[in-house]
């Protein structure tokens, strides 16, 4: 289970996994962060190479039917809102990227949680949300509203000051 960091088939069940730094965004953005990414060619795709092209979630995606059943949902956000959520021990915040939408220049906020400090990063370009220059004991992932609140259901919300 991505959402709970944790094994729950198989012969490790119960095993916690390491969250890994995930990054949503267009490959020409991190191409200009990351000039020598390499990335695997559309060639090496199974058979035609056309996995790359076809985007198989996307109906999912805009639609506000979920797949599976919740046993928990939170309606302070429309379901499938996308969140950067970051938790450091027991805490958790989210931050909609829709918090974001007014801001014209790349933006960076300086938080903490628990005292664990962090820096969210807004790129206008891609609309998407990143964590830097975080403590160690700093998590994050990029989820969908239902499921981060599901999980996380004391989380706090970030809302852009005005």
């Amino acid at each position: 289970s991505q959402m709970m960091t944790q094994v729950i088939s198989g012969s490790h069940v119960g095993q916690s996994l390491q969250l890994l730094p995930l990054e949503v965004t267009t490959w020409g953005e991190w191409k200009s962060r990351h000039p020598g990414t390499s990335v695997l060619s559309e060639k090496s795709a199974i058979r035609t190479g056309s996995v790359y092209l076809q985007r198989p979630y996307a109906a999912y995606f805009q639609s506000e039917r979920l797949s599976f059943p919740v046993s928990r949902i939170d309606d302070q956000l429309p379901l499938k809102t996308s969140v950067l959520g970051v938790r450091v021990g027991g805490k958790a915040c989210a931050y909609p990227v829709t918090a974001f939408s007014e801001f014209r220049l790349q933006t960076t906020l300086f938080e903490s949680l628990d005292d664990a400090r962090y820096a969210v990063v807004y790129s206008p370009k891609s609309g998407s949300l990143r964590i830097e220059n975080a403590a160690p004991q700093v998590s994050w992932m990029c989820a969908f509203w239902f499921a981060w609140a599901a999980f996380n259901p004391e989380t706090a919300i970030y809302a852009a000051h005005k």
